[in-house]
């Protein structure tokens, strides 16, 4: 056993919750995944676009962000990425306060979440292929071998076929939302961001998609923060709803535990 001040059993030095290092990163064990506090964001334009928002995402819990058109689900999830910082409150992801940090550490927590901008981000110079195992290409030297084992790990596991040849610009919408959630996958993030996972998708493949991603979160004990104005099946899945645009510019949030609640009494 460890104690304060000495080294564990494996010869590294402990880590201190809230430890600081020079980049101004923080060392944060047992903190949630993403934990929202009075996050309230505002254009300078039109004024308050949503909050105060609170939320507290913990490993294996998935929230889902819903909302029409500029409701700010996209700019809700670029906090949590480190783009921006809020206009009010605290946004933390593992532990980190993202726009805060220097940029090798945030490159650091980068590599921790696999994230799936609105329109995909995919190369259209390059192949499916060589866009999924981009992320393991920049930061790692594994074999092609080893490059090729992961990708058809993850292609697997969301019960993706064989990727046809050629530019990604031939591929299809749905294609792509789907190369574009196996390559966040790739780097077996802690945390998936997810803007619209789904969209480009019949409703069939849409419903399938966020079961798989429930089963894939459960195995490896990921937590998931996606937005989707055509949430669908995600609603069910889902512990937590976040639903922006509700009246007074405040974010509705709805725990899964209570929405089943609030289901059960209604019926």
């Amino acid at each position: 056993m460890s104690t304060a001040g000495s080294n564990d059993e494996s010869g590294r030095p402990p880590r201190f919750a809230g430890s600081a290092h020079r980049d101004g990163s923080t060392d944060q064990t047992g903190a949630a995944v993403v934990e929202l506090r009075a996050v309230t964001f505002e254009l300078r334009a039109s004024g308050r676009l949503f909050g105060p928002i609170d939320l507290t995402l913990a490993a294996g819990e998935m929230a889902v962000v819903t909302g029409g058109s500029a409701t700010g689900k996209s700019v809700l999830l670029e906090l949590v990425m480190g783009a921006f910082a809020p206009t009010a409150g605290v946004v933390l992801t593992l532990g980190e306060a993202p726009a805060m940090l220097q940029v090798a550490a945030q490159t650091r927590l980068r590599r921790r979440v696999g994230h799936v901008a609105q329109r995909g981000a995919l190369l259209t110079n390059l192949s499916l292929y060589d866009n999924l195992i981009l992320p393991l290409a920049y930061h790692t030297r594994l074999s092609d071998a080893e490059l090729s084992a992961r990708a058809a790990r993850v292609l697997a596991e969301l019960e993706i076929g064989q990727l046809p040849a050629g530019s990604a610009s031939l591929a299809g919408r749905a294609l792509l939302r789907q190369v574009a959630l196996a390559r966040s996958l790739i780097l077996d993030p802690e945390l998936l961001v997810l803007d619209d996972p789904t969209d480009g998708m019949d409703a069939v493949l849409a419903a399938a998609t966020w079961q798989r991603l429930r089963d894939l979160q459960r195995r490896r004990g990921l937590a998931i923060l996606a937005a989707s104005s055509h949430p669908g099946a995600a609603i069910g899945l889902a512990d937590h709803v976040i639903a922006l645009g509700a009246p007074a510019s405040r974010a509705g949030l709805e725990s899964g535990a209570a929405r089943q609640t609030r289901e059960a009494s209604q019926r």
